[in-house]
Parts: structure tokens; C-alpha cells; sequence
């Protein structure tokens, strides 16, 4: 069988466990040059802690082959592998099992909108965690520049039209609003008013349809009446649970950030792509 030209080097191989034996095949009809790199199996769920080893895995290899069809095609996972290597510049290679050939992914990767909400004294600790979700993780973030009296217009106005006109182009996209929690902010009036309005764009009952994330800054508690208002769907729905962002002795901060990608990745993948169920 024919196979698009591909360039030798390590790619990393994308596919569910499920499909061990149909990746023995693909690994067989490999061109020469090309070397396969297997991840470990990943037991986590995508609202589980997820080591940021797998994405330093896709970065160091030269390019990423995914199995199409199958267990692989419901898979989050191989999507997430997938759109991550793609969003890196790497080259991307499809697998059909049905012809035994190899192609050039012509997926576009999926956007990745997110409207962050903080206080303005968090911002020197958060700017360069917003520069890694740019630069290295690929987040389309809005965050206006600071005004001449040194605020941030969507924090100070919530009825700002840009305000408005951003944060639903976000969402229209699938995308989030990511809410970063600390003690400045929940000393912020601003901050509990974006918190109410944000539900208020989403009259659901079930907060898995609210489109907003608590990221933890430090142990400040969340708001009695947000934990009153979602607590009963914590279990259920463990996507909405908030995601710690600092560091203790169990995990790093590096590690924590990617937990909180993966955590993002899936939410707008689902968001963006209702119709497939991906496991």
C-alpha cells in the first residue's frame, strides 16, 4: 500500500488501548526511518490529575500518527494527542486500518477560547501562567491591556460592550470562562458580580451546562453560596470540580497547570463537538 511521504524520526502513536492489536499492524507497515513511541496506558479520566509527561512526550518527538476508526475514534485522549501535536507544528499522520496506509492529517486543530476572570492583584502572578497557555499550550485568551488608571476594563465594567461582545465570542465558540480564585479575589465585588452573572448566561439547573471553572490560587474558600448552588452535582458531574493551581509537596506547579489544560481541552472539545461521545 501507498503511504504519504513522511520524514524519519520518532512519532509519537496515537491510539486507544483497545486497539493494541490494530497498532501491532500499523507498527508493522511503519516506512523505513520511522520510529514508533508508545505512551503508557492513561487510566485518568480527562477531570482527573493528568502528569504533564505526556505532553512533554508529544513535543519531544518528531510527529504524532493517529489510528483512525475503532476504540481510537472515541477516544479523548487520541482527539487531545491529536489537536496538541497539530497546535505544536508537528506533522500528523492518519492511520486506516480498513487499507493499511498512512496520510497526512487534514484536521484543522480545534480554537481554544477562553475568557479568564481575576482580580487586577493577582495579575503579576498570573501573567506568566497566561503566557505558557498562549505560548506553549496554545489558548486563544482575551485580556485587555490595563487602562490609564491601571485596571482591567471587563473586571471594572461588566456592562462594557467589549466586555460583552468578547465574552460571548468565547462562548459561541465553545469556549470558557475560567475564574481565578484567591483571596484578593474574593475580596473583589467585581469579581462575586462576575461570578452571579456568569450563571445567569446559562439558566440550567445543572451547573455541568454553566460554562465557568474555579481555578485555586491558594486555599481561600469558594463563595458558601457557590458551593450551596453546585454541591449537590460535585459527584456527578466532577468536571465542574475546581482545579488547584498552586504547588504542595504532592504535585508541581508545572503539573497542576497541565492538569488544568487537559481539564480545559476537554471541556470546549465537548462543547465544540456535542455530537461525539468521546470516552
Amino acid at each position: 500500500m501507498l503511504h504519504d511521504p513522511m520524514p524519519k524520526g520518532r512519532y509519537f502513536i496515537s491510539h486507544a488501548y483497545k486497539d493494541s492489536a490494530v497498532c501491532e499492524g500499523l507498527i508493522k507497515r511503519l516506512p523505513p526511518g520511522v520510529r514508533p513511541y508508545i505512551f503508557k496506558t492513561v487510566l485518568a479520566r480527562p477531570d482527573q490529575m493528568v502528569s504533564n509527561t505526556l505532553i512533554e512526550m508529544i513535543l519531544a518527538c518528531d510527529g504524532l500518527i493517529y489510528l483512525e476508526k475503532g476504540h481510537s475514534a472515541a477516544s479523548f485522549w487520541v482527539a487531545f494527542e491529536r489537536d496538541y501535536a497539530l497546535r505544536a507544528g508537528k506533522p500528523v499522520y492518519r492511520y486506516d486500518p480498513d487499507t493499511g496506509t498512512i496520510h497526512r492529517c487534514a484536521i484543522a486543530p480545534m480554537q481554544l477560547p477562553i475568557f479568564p476572570a481575576f482580580r487586577s492583584l493577582d495579575y503579576p502572578a498570573l501573567e506568566k501562567l497566561f503566557t505558557i497557555m498562549r505560548q506553549e499550550r496554545f489558548f486563544d485568551l482575551f485580556i485587555p491591556p490595563v487602562d490609564t488608571q491601571g485596571r482591567r476594563p471587563f473586571i471594572v465594567n461588566m456592562n462594557d460592550g467589549t466586555f460583552e461582545t468578547n465574552l460571548y465570542k468565547r462562548l459561541n465558540q465553545g469556549g470558557y470562562v475560567v475564574i481565578f480564585w484567591s483571596r484578593h479575589a474574593s475580596e473583589s465585588e467585581h469579581v462575586h458580580q462576575f461570578i452571579v452573572n456568569g450563571y445567569r448566561y446559562f439558566p440550567s439547573d445543572n451547573p455541568e451546562f454553566h460554562r465557568m471553572i474555579f481555578v485555586l490560587l491558594d486555599t481561600t474558600p469558594l463563595p458558601a453560596w457557590y458551593l450551596e448552588k453546585v454541591g449537590p452535582y460535585l459527584e456527578a458531574t466532577p468536571q465542574i470540580n475546581p482545579v488547584q493551581l498552586y504547588p504542595d509537596a504532592a504535585f508541581s506547579l508545572m503539573n497542576r497547570l497541565d492538569t488544568l489544560i487537559v481539564r480545559l481541552y476537554w471541556l470546549i472539545f465537548r462543547n465544540q463537538y456535542p455530537e461525539l461521545v468521546y470516552e
